[in-house]
């Protein structure tokens, strides 16, 4: 096992896929300090201006790096990078003879799965302390500015950021197990990675539609990712009043997840070796 999860870690690092996908991170980081420090400088109303100037204050840029970049961009860097690490062994046709060497199928899926998840979490983690490192940086180069216009200097304090950070990351990180385990999924049933990329975010696509279609209030939403994810992080906030119990969006998130896992681990572990 640690043999392969040597090799895995070996492919993942020198993928292109990973480089592209940290830069793709790095690069909207970047953007997002210019864009909040373009805000402070520009003649919108100071509301929006001291909004603007508070996010790039410590430790706000932790916060919104979770919040406002991998909230939103996390989802396509994880169904890619797991789509990709499982499908290369597929595309170059390498498994075959990795089974061979290897007779634990259920591990040779495993080590790919410990890899990628380590490599995401720090990617994501890099992410946070780079746009807090650019945001400081930011803040600095506007602070004369904003001092000129009267905008305040706060931040949230360690209760609230601690707070704030937990209510928001833990959703995200199962909803991002989710999708990465349904990526592995259809990633072996197709045997391709473009299967194992176009598929889950097909269904992301249609799992954030149909809760708007339908309506918060429906009780078929009850089983989407959307309504789970977010009743989650009001439930884990300060306010306390997500739509669904908590028990109900660890269960079905829970669900989701393992259902996809164990699907994936049977049928690959029954495929001859012909794929």
């Amino acid at each position: 096992m640690v043999g392969l999860i040597r090799a895995e870690w070996l492919k993942i690092t020198r993928q292109n896929t990973s480089r592209v996908m940290a830069g793709i991170l790095l690069g909207i980081a970047a953007l997002f300090v210019l864009i909040e420090a373009t805000n402070v400088t520009g003649t919108s109303r100071l509301a929006f201006r001291q909004s603007s100037f508070d996010g790039l204050s410590f430790p706000n840029g932790f916060y919104v790096s979770v919040k406002d970049i991998i909230g939103n961009v996390g989802v396509l860097i994880v169904v890619v990078l797991v789509a990709n690490t499982v499908g290369s062994e597929y595309g170059f046709d390498t498994w075959k003879n990795l089974l061979v060497r290897h007779q634990g199928r259920g591990r040779f899926i495993a080590a790919k799965m410990v890899v990628t998840l380590t490599a995401l979490l720090g990617i994501f983690v890099a992410t946070a302390a780079i746009t807090q490192l650019f945001s400081s940086v930011g803040q600095v180069l506007v602070t004369d500015t904003a001092k000129q216009i009267g905008l305040t200097q706060s931040s949230l304090s360690s209760d609230q950021f601690l707070q704030n950070l937990y209510s928001e990351s833990l959703p995200l990180l199962l909803y991002f197990g989710v999708l990465g385990t349904f990526a592995t999924f259809c990633t072996v049933v197709g045997r391709s990675t473009v299967t194992g990329i176009i598929i889950p975010l097909v269904f992301w696509v249609g799992d954030n539609f149909s809760l708007r279609l339908l309506g918060p209030s429906s009780s078929l939403t009850n089983f989407t990712l959307s309504k789970n994810v977010s009743s989650l992080q009001d439930n884990l906030g300060h306010s306390g009043s997500g739509s669904m119990e908590t028990w109900q969006s660890l269960l079905i998130l829970g669900t989701y997840m393992l259902v996809s896992l164990v699907a994936a681990f049977v049928i690959f572990r029954q495929r001859d070796m012909a794929g």
